[in-house]
């Protein structure tokens, strides 16, 4: 029963301890989104990334239309202006699409350059492998010719 009590109040601290780090976090989230200043040209650029991508726009029209609501409200900011979709949904909601969308694309950059990265490392490997094959295969018929004499 002791062991009982103790292990309750080390989950009840822990949890208690991770709400501080969530809220935390969200605190310093809610101050970097306040402190960051975007104009009409962001928008525009959040907004082209998902209208001419025929994909991305299709889906979100799809989502859209068959009722789900998140979807539909982001379908309609797309086809909003900056002033517009400022009164609509918040200038605070529209930074933080803006900042998702930059973050997002931050993110993907970063993975190219590491795939970039593996795949020129893999290429450099199979060149070595190639190259350590053919010596291989070279010591193979020094060694039979030596065998035979």
């Amino acid at each position: 029963m002791k062991n009982f009590i103790l292990i309750f109040i080390f989950l009840i601290t822990g949890s208690l301890f991770s709400q501080n780090i969530d809220s935390l976090k969200l605190k310093q989230f809610h101050k970097e989104i306040d402190s960051v200043k975007y104009s009409e040209a962001d928008f525009i650029k959040f907004k082209k990334h998902f209208t001419e991508n025929k994909k991305k726009y299709d889906f979100i029209s799809k989502k859209a239309a068959s009722g789900d609501k998140n979807s539909s409200d982001f379908f309609k900011l797309l086809n909003l202006s900056y002033e517009e979709a400022k009164e609509e949904f918040g200038e605070k909601n529209i930074k933080i699409s803006i900042y998702s969308y930059y973050k997002s694309a931050s993110i993907l950059q970063k993975f190219k350059k590491l795939n970039s990265d593996f795949q020129s490392k893999i290429d450099s490997l199979n060149l070595q492998k190639e190259f350590l094959e053919k010596e291989i295969l070279k010591d193979k018929k020094a060694i039979d010719s030596l065998r035979k004499n």
